[in-house]
């Protein structure tokens, strides 16, 4: 197709400046000392509402017309035995890291969880995201966890390169659940599918000579019921759960996501 795909270089000191350097251009915006040249009254101090337009901080009685509850955050550790003196990391501190951790297990999947785990996840780690509600981002309410199509892909069909020769390849789709092969560059880019009549042909043929090119795809938050829905329209078994660049996370079977509401 006149087209390579390529895994992209990970300069993990320049990553750690941009984050670093993002977080000192904000800084200012946020700071007491902007807000004082906006002739707003800073207090750093506990304080106690005690009437209406009323507060007691700092150990002077305010009054006011408009007041800004600034308490900040700071990262929790969950209560794990064990957790607070292996001194985990922190979104806060995770950014000090000297090199690319090849592996990363994040707890909590609210909102800073979640884009820790996605930020480090294209950055080429292996993430792990562990939340002890029931679903992530509960704060956001149900319809961001909401059931995806990408929750039931088995990762199990046969990819095969370009270059790859069908005698090759055959005994392999032979030996899988599927009578299908799916074509992949480098990175999971999905290319193309092997269907049977390429597969049975001639067994010296290239994949990228003989398969079907750009086969049709759901995006992994396809709701599974609705997928199921235009699985049996269509007639088809299975679907390819692609990214929206259209890399491969797996293939969902129509059987599974029937199964779901038996």
């Amino acid at each position: 197709m006149g087209l390579a795909a390529v895994d992209p270089e990970i300069d993990w000191g320049r990553v750690r400046a941009h984050v670093h350097g993002a977080r000192e251009r904000i800084a200012p915006q946020d700071s007491p000392a902007r807000l004082r040249r906006e002739g707003v009254e800073v207090v750093e101090a506990e304080g106690w509402f005690v009437a209406p337009r009323r507060v007691v901080a700092g150990g002077r009685e305010l009054r006011f017309r408009s007041a800004i509850v600034a308490t900040g955050s700071a990262p929790v550790v969950p209560p794990v035995p064990g957790l607070r003196e292996a001194e985990p990391l922190t979104n806060e501190t995770v950014w000090d890291l000297e090199e690319l951790p090849r592996r990363l297990v994040v707890l909590g999947g609210r909102a800073v969880g979640c884009e820790l785990a996605q930020a480090f996840g294209r950055l080429g780690c292996e993430v792990g995201l562990v939340e002890m509600a029931d679903r992530l981002l509960p704060r956001e309410g149900e319809q961001a966890s909401a059931p995806r199509a990408v929750d039931h892909a088995r990762r199990d069909a046969v990819t095969c390169g370009l270059d790859d020769r069908m005698d090759d390849v055959r005994p392999r789709v032979e030996a899988s659940p599927y009578r299908f092969a799916l074509v992949v560059a480098k990175g999971g880019l999905l290319l193309g599918r092997l269907r049977r009549a390429a597969l049975e042909g001639d067994p010296a043929a290239r994949a990228e000579d003989v398969m079907e090119p750009g086969p049709s795809t759901v995006r992994a938050d396809t709701r599974p019921d609705k997928l199921a829905e235009r699985l049996r329209a269509a007639e088809l078994t299975t679907a390819l759960v692609t990214t929206p660049d259209g890399v491969l996370l797996g293939v969902v079977r129509r059987a599974d996501l029937e199964a779901l509401h038996e």
